[in-house]
């Protein structure tokens, strides 16, 4: 997949006439020195293949007054999620693009900020994308809680939903998930990045907890297992947590390929400490997010 930085090399994407006008002909264009970006332009293979690659190439082949709508726009403003292809552009023009890499929308463009630009994908994008995205631009600071949550009254259901849905705080992908996992099937929202002390000071700040039941959860990746300082670092909080009485569930991507099982070990931690709350429940909306296509079939 390409990369989403922006590449400072000196020879930006030309077009087959620009290319003749420096003495490049078709053969060498179709040689292993390019790259086609687009029918009829081209990259130097020397280059890297960034977002900001893919944009100077589109603008060689899109009208004047193209601009980066959505997605593309949340990442040239430095978001780091989701594919780079195909690209979003608006423009007021009636060209049409039958390119795969390219996607042009039909309005004129004018200056959006951000969470205006947010919310034009998650129109287009599922519940859990949306929402993802959205905790990703709050924890980089590209946009802020009080204007995501003032989309609480748009138009526009899905991104209402979205917007009720997403919360400051997450400082991963899998946190929102994990969260929205939770949630969607009913069982209280936890708080996010909690920390926590005992006697001798600091012992740590965990990704989500229920304070009030004493119940710490913990989303690990692959680090935590391979680094070995990180490893033992967690081994020593999480013994002091269970010191003062805490219980933590940790949770891995492996784990996490059923979720449902994890709802069910959550819950069964909240009933053992006293929460009285309803029943976790796979509903429409929790299936519709994290259940399998296949799986939903079958029911």
């Amino acid at each position: 997949m390409p990369s989403q930085n922006g590449s400072n090399g000196a020879m930006p994407p030309l077009t087959g006439v620009m290319a003749s006008q420096l003495g490049v002909g078709r053969r060498q264009l179709s040689s292993q020195s390019y790259r086609r970006l687009f029918r009829g332009v081209y990259l130097p293979a020397s280059e890297p293949l960034t977002l900001a690659s893919w944009v100077a190439g589109a603008r060689l082949i899109l009208p004047p007054d193209a601009a980066p709508v959505a997605l593309t726009a949340l990442q040239l403003a430095g978001l780091d999620l989701g594919p780079v292809l195909p690209l979003q552009f608006a423009t007021a023009s009636q060209l049409r693009s039958e390119r795969p890499e390219l996607v042009l929308h039909r309005f004129t463009p004018t200056a959006r900020s951000l969470v205006d630009e947010w919310a034009a994908h998650g129109q287009s994008t599922s519940l859990l994308d949306a929402v993802t995205v959205a905790d990703r631009l709050m924890h980089l600071r590209l946009v802020s809680p009080a204007s995501v949550a003032e989309l609480r009254d748009h138009p526009r259901s899905a991104v209402r939903q979205a917007a009720l849905l997403a919360r400051p705080g997450a400082e991963s992908v899998r946190e929102t998930r994990m969260r929205l996992c939770l949630t969607l099937a009913g069982l209280p929202e936890p708080e996010r990045q909690v920390e926590i002390y005992d006697a001798n000071g600091f012992v740590g700040r965990f990704d989500m907890a229920y304070p009030e039941w004493k119940i710490l959860i913990e989303y690990e990746g692959d680090q935590h297992r391979t680094d070995p300082d990180q490893w033992s670092r967690d081994i020593v909080r999480h013994e002091r947590a269970r010191a003062l009485g805490y219980v933590v569930i940790r949770i891995t991507a492996d784990l996490f390929r059923d979720p449902w099982s994890q709802v069910l070990r959550v819950e069964k931690a909240l009933a053992v400490a006293g929460y009285s709350g309803k029943a976790a429940s796979r509903s429409a909306l929790w299936a519709a997010t994290f259940m399998p296509v296949k799986v939903q079939r079958r029911r």
